[in-house]
């Protein structure tokens, strides 16, 4: 009995949201001149969600890429890269300012991470440069 009641309840919910649906969507349509711009908009919608996918994707494939790459360019190349190729895929597009963005980043997390907090990461090129010179 209690599972027939629960069976009429969610019929009745999802009749509801059909409903509601339909009465949006005839607000937002209105009559056969407005059929042609929400079916614009509903194509811009699903552009703006394979844009966001791809955006997503960019950067998984970016951080696989720092990951994989992190032993030989170091922290610091590394990070750089990584964050300049972000930027690029978020649609950050003055360069100099994604340049310099990004630089500071690197240069942040470099000196936390090998001076302040002496953690063993591996070094690459930049990092072999700069103990050169210390000494």
């Amino acid at each position: 009995m209690a599972r027939r009641a629960g069976d009429r309840l969610s019929r009745a919910a999802l009749g509801h949201q059909r409903l509601a649906l339909r009465q949006a969507a005839n607000r937002h349509i209105g009559g056969k001149g407005r059929a042609r711009v929400a079916t614009l908009e509903t194509l811009q919608l699903v552009g703006n969600l394979d844009d966001a996918l791809a955006k997503r994707l960019g950067m998984l494939a970016v951080t696989i890429a720092l990951v994989a790459l992190l032993p030989w360019l170091g922290l610091s190349l590394g990070l750089f890269l990584a964050f300049v190729a972000a930027f690029w895929i978020m649609g950050v597009r003055p360069v100099k300012r994604v340049l310099l963005v990004s630089f500071a980043i690197a240069a942040v997390c470099s000196v936390m991470f090998t001076v302040a907090l002496d953690i063993g990461l591996p070094r690459g090129p930049i990092e072999n440069l700069f103990h050169h010179f210390r000494g």
